[in-house]
Protein backbone atom coordinates (compact mmCIF):
# COMPACT_ATOMS: atom_id res chain seq x y z
CA UNK A 1 0.00 0.00 0.00
CA UNK A 2 1.50 3.14 -0.63
CA UNK A 3 0.09 6.46 0.92
CA UNK A 4 0.35 9.96 -0.64
CA UNK A 5 -0.20 13.14 1.39
CA UNK A 6 -1.98 15.42 -1.33
CA UNK A 7 -3.57 18.69 -1.64
CA UNK A 8 -6.24 17.38 -4.10
CA UNK A 9 -6.84 13.85 -5.14
CA UNK A 10 -9.07 11.59 -7.71
CA UNK A 11 -9.25 8.06 -6.48
CA UNK A 12 -11.58 5.01 -7.57
CA UNK A 13 -13.31 5.39 -3.74
CA UNK A 14 -13.14 7.95 -1.14
CA UNK A 15 -13.30 6.68 2.85
CA UNK A 16 -15.85 8.46 4.78
CA UNK A 17 -15.28 8.67 8.49
CA UNK A 18 -18.89 8.93 10.60
CA UNK A 19 -17.74 10.34 13.69
CA UNK A 20 -20.18 10.10 16.42
CA UNK A 21 -22.81 8.61 14.88
CA UNK A 22 -23.73 11.64 12.72
CA UNK A 23 -24.44 10.44 9.08
CA UNK A 24 -24.80 13.48 7.02
CA UNK A 25 -24.36 11.70 3.27
CA UNK A 26 -26.36 9.12 1.79
CA UNK A 27 -28.47 8.97 5.13
CA UNK A 28 -31.51 6.72 3.63
CA UNK A 29 -29.41 4.31 1.66
CA UNK A 30 -27.34 3.96 5.11
CA UNK A 31 -30.58 3.30 7.38
CA UNK A 32 -31.56 0.72 5.00
CA UNK A 33 -28.88 -1.37 5.02
CA UNK A 34 -29.15 -0.87 9.37
CA UNK A 35 -25.75 1.03 9.17
CA UNK A 36 -25.64 3.26 12.17
CA UNK A 37 -22.30 4.13 12.61
CA UNK A 38 -20.95 2.79 15.32
CA UNK A 39 -17.11 2.45 16.26
CA UNK A 40 -15.58 -0.12 14.11
CA UNK A 41 -18.60 -0.97 11.64
CA UNK A 42 -17.94 -0.10 7.92
CA UNK A 43 -20.05 -0.68 4.75
CA UNK A 44 -19.04 -0.21 1.34
CA UNK A 45 -21.24 1.66 -1.25
CA UNK A 46 -19.72 0.65 -4.32
CA UNK A 47 -22.54 2.36 -6.91
CA UNK A 48 -21.44 5.64 -4.47
CA UNK A 49 -17.91 4.53 -4.47
CA UNK A 50 -18.31 5.51 -0.62
CA UNK A 51 -16.82 3.38 2.32
CA UNK A 52 -18.18 4.71 5.20
CA UNK A 53 -16.80 3.37 8.25
CA UNK A 54 -17.95 4.32 12.10
CA UNK A 55 -15.71 6.10 14.45
CA UNK A 56 -16.36 6.86 18.19
CA UNK A 57 -14.75 10.38 18.92
CA UNK A 58 -12.06 12.18 17.32
CA UNK A 59 -9.43 10.93 19.54
CA UNK A 60 -6.01 9.04 18.14
CA UNK A 61 -6.67 5.34 18.91
CA UNK A 62 -10.24 5.34 18.00
CA UNK A 63 -9.54 6.76 14.24
CA UNK A 64 -6.65 4.66 14.06
CA UNK A 65 -9.01 1.68 14.86
CA UNK A 66 -11.36 2.60 12.32
CA UNK A 67 -9.21 3.64 9.45
CA UNK A 68 -7.97 0.02 10.55
CA UNK A 69 -11.00 -1.38 9.66
CA UNK A 70 -11.29 1.01 6.60
CA UNK A 71 -8.39 -0.58 5.16
CA UNK A 72 -9.62 -4.32 6.10
CA UNK A 73 -12.59 -3.92 3.95
CA UNK A 74 -10.91 -2.08 1.12
CA UNK A 75 -8.37 -4.85 0.88
CA UNK A 76 -11.17 -7.67 -0.25
CA UNK A 77 -12.51 -4.92 -3.06
CA UNK A 78 -10.83 -4.37 -6.46
CA UNK A 79 -10.93 -0.75 -5.76
CA UNK A 80 -6.58 0.25 -7.13
CA UNK A 81 -7.14 3.74 -5.01
CA UNK A 82 -8.55 4.99 -2.84
CA UNK A 83 -8.82 8.78 -0.71
CA UNK A 84 -9.72 10.16 2.56
CA UNK A 85 -10.61 13.60 3.92
CA UNK A 86 -8.08 14.57 6.66
CA UNK A 87 -9.21 17.60 8.12
CA UNK A 88 -6.84 16.88 11.62
CA UNK A 89 -4.90 14.25 13.01
CA UNK A 90 -2.57 12.96 10.69
CA UNK A 91 -0.90 10.44 12.51
CA UNK A 92 -4.00 9.04 13.61
CA UNK A 93 -4.93 8.54 9.63
CA UNK A 94 -1.50 7.41 9.11
CA UNK A 95 -1.18 4.34 11.52
CA UNK A 96 -4.60 3.43 11.30
CA UNK A 97 -4.17 2.94 7.38
CA UNK A 98 -0.41 1.41 7.99
CA UNK A 99 -0.62 -0.65 10.66
CA UNK A 100 -4.36 -1.71 9.69
CA UNK A 101 -3.02 -3.16 6.38
CA UNK A 102 -0.37 -6.04 8.34
CA UNK A 103 -0.63 -9.29 7.19
CA UNK A 104 2.07 -11.96 8.43
CA UNK A 105 1.48 -14.71 5.57
CA UNK A 106 5.03 -15.47 5.29
CA UNK A 107 3.96 -19.45 6.17
CA UNK A 108 0.96 -19.83 4.26
CA UNK A 109 1.52 -22.43 1.51
CA UNK A 110 -1.29 -20.52 -0.73
CA UNK A 111 -0.26 -16.58 -0.67
CA UNK A 112 -3.20 -14.26 -2.08
CA UNK A 113 -1.30 -11.55 -4.39
CA UNK A 114 -2.02 -8.18 -2.64
CA UNK A 115 -2.53 -5.29 -5.29
CA UNK A 116 -0.73 -2.24 -4.90
CA UNK A 117 -3.27 0.02 -3.75
CA UNK A 118 -3.26 4.00 -3.45
CA UNK A 119 -4.17 5.81 -0.61
CA UNK A 120 -4.50 9.47 -0.53
CA UNK A 121 -4.41 11.59 2.37
CA UNK A 122 -6.26 14.66 1.49
CA UNK A 123 -5.36 17.70 3.42
CA UNK A 124 -6.22 21.48 2.73
CA UNK A 125 -2.39 22.61 2.41
CA UNK A 126 0.87 20.50 2.87
CA UNK A 127 3.31 22.49 5.73
CA UNK A 128 6.84 21.34 5.62
CA UNK A 129 6.05 20.62 9.30
CA UNK A 130 3.33 18.30 8.01
CA UNK A 131 4.95 16.76 5.76
CA UNK A 132 7.80 15.55 8.11
CA UNK A 133 5.12 14.63 10.32
CA UNK A 134 3.78 12.21 7.60
CA UNK A 135 7.19 10.94 7.37
CA UNK A 136 7.48 10.12 10.24
CA UNK A 137 4.49 8.57 11.12
CA UNK A 138 5.13 5.85 8.05
CA UNK A 139 8.60 5.52 9.13
CA UNK A 140 6.84 4.25 12.60
CA UNK A 141 4.59 2.76 11.14
CA UNK A 142 7.26 0.35 9.20
CA UNK A 143 9.34 -0.14 12.27
CA UNK A 144 6.31 -1.27 13.97
CA UNK A 145 5.63 -3.92 11.09
CA UNK A 146 9.35 -5.23 11.15
CA UNK A 147 8.78 -5.81 14.60
CA UNK A 148 5.34 -7.65 13.93
CA UNK A 149 7.53 -9.81 11.85
CA UNK A 150 10.13 -10.80 14.71
CA UNK A 151 7.64 -11.54 16.77
CA UNK A 152 5.50 -13.82 14.65
CA UNK A 153 8.76 -15.29 13.39
CA UNK A 154 8.91 -18.90 14.81
CA UNK A 155 12.61 -19.14 17.17
CA UNK A 156 13.91 -21.83 14.94
CA UNK A 157 13.37 -19.22 11.89
CA UNK A 158 14.84 -16.10 13.80
CA UNK A 159 17.66 -16.73 15.75
CA UNK A 160 20.33 -14.02 17.24
CA UNK A 161 22.57 -14.67 14.27
CA UNK A 162 19.83 -14.19 11.59
CA UNK A 163 19.12 -10.86 13.65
Amino acid sequence: MKLILTTKAKADIEIILIKNKKIELNKNILRQLKFKGKDEESILLPEAKKLYVGCEDNHHNTIRIALATAIKKLNTTNFKSAKIICEDNLKAVVDGLKLGNYKFDKYKTKKKKKKEKEIYIQVDKITKTLQQNFEESIVVCEAINIVRDMVNTPPVDFYPEIM
